[in-house]
């Protein structure tokens, strides 16, 4: 079985939509900054390598959760498909 979240909730398209306007919205992104910035510095002090690098982690993963629920309602473009490399050799 294959989970496909990002499908499905694009295949909701009256929530895709809704999703769309919310994260661009003004209220939205201050509340989302707000809260990161909230997330930071509720971290711990840092008293070993260790410590510095489990916060790190802790704010690396917040960073790619922020990236993934801004855009979880964006279509994938395409990627085109690359020119043939090899020379038709029949043009004359």
């Amino acid at each position: 079985m294959n989970l496909t979240p990002k499908k499905d909730f694009l295949a909701k398209k009256p929530l895709a939509d809704a999703h769309r306007e919310l994260v661009v919205s003004t209220p939205f992104r201050e509340a989302l900054n707000a809260s990161l910035l909230e997330y930071v510095l509720s971290l711990d002090g840092v008293a070993t390598i260790e410590t510095a690098g489990a916060m790190y982690y802790k704010i690396a993963g917040a960073r790619e959760f922020v990236q993934c629920l801004l855009n979880v309602a964006e279509m994938p473009k395409p990627v085109p498909s690359p020119l043939p490399t090899n020379l038709n050799h029949g043009v004359k």
